[in-house]
């Protein structure tokens, strides 16, 4: 009896349907699809795609991919080319990516190339490596370390880091700068309040930009 239990044991380890199930479904290199694709798994593409993806889980675009047609999933991470638009409760988009589509989620970060408008429900991180081109770009709170064209509507606030670039008009509740951060275009904020939550996000970035501060100058102290 043991003998078959220990067999049973072997071949589940080097079941291809486990992987299947656990990881999802692979698209690889050499492979290239043309039309849609639906599924209940995860589903990574190191391939081509002519068409859409819809996943209930998760949709991951490795580098050298490419995907022409729309994401729709739980989350979305891309590093290689997306031409189309995402839709995700979570988006990522590395710094080898380039996509181009309007993007929908709640929280999303970028640290590639974008060219589309962009929604987050929630939170927007626009990463200091990010090139985004966009008509508008609306989210409740949002955080720019690089490059952002385009008008821009933060419904709670808006924090440019010293790296941050905004090419366009901005309105907010209430917005941070950093003293190299550049803005080409005008800044209107609106009346309302900002919630508890907001108001935790901006109490740490300003003790985060304290402290950097005083180890700024803990290190001049030190050279001399």
């Amino acid at each position: 009896m043991a003998f078959f239990k220990d067999k049973k044991k072997e071949e589940s380890k080097n079941s291809i349907i486990k992987k299947s199930t656990t990881l999802g479904s692979k698209i690889s290199r050499c492979m290239v699809i043309n039309g849609n694709i639906i599924s209940c798994e995860a589903i990574v593409v190191d391939g081509r795609v002519n068409g859409d993806i819809i996943s209930s889980k998760s949709v991951v675009l490795n580098r050298g991919s490419i995907v022409v047609g729309k994401i729709k999933a739980k989350e979305v991470s891309v590093e290689g080319i997306l031409e189309g638009p995402i839709e995700a409760r979570v988006i990522n988009i590395g710094k080898s990516a380039i996509t181009e589509g309007y993007m929908i989620g709640e929280n999303i970060v970028i640290a590639g190339e974008c060219d589309g408008d962009i929604l987050a429900k929630e939170n927007l991180l626009i990463e200091e490596s990010a090139n985004v081109t966009t008509l508008e770009t609306k989210a409740k709170t949002i955080k720019v370390s690089g490059v952002l064209r385009g008008d821009v509507l933060a419904t709670e606030f808006l924090i440019i880091n010293k790296s941050g670039l905004v090419d366009g008009n901005i309105k907010t509740k209430e917005y941070f700068r950093s003293g190299n951060s550049k803005v080409t275009g005008t800044i209107s904020r609106f009346v309302g309040n900002i919630s508890n939550k907001g108001k935790n996000i901006v109490k740490n970035h300003l003790i985060k930009e304290k402290k950097e501060k005083k180890f700024k100058e803990f290190g001049r102290l030190k050279k001399i």
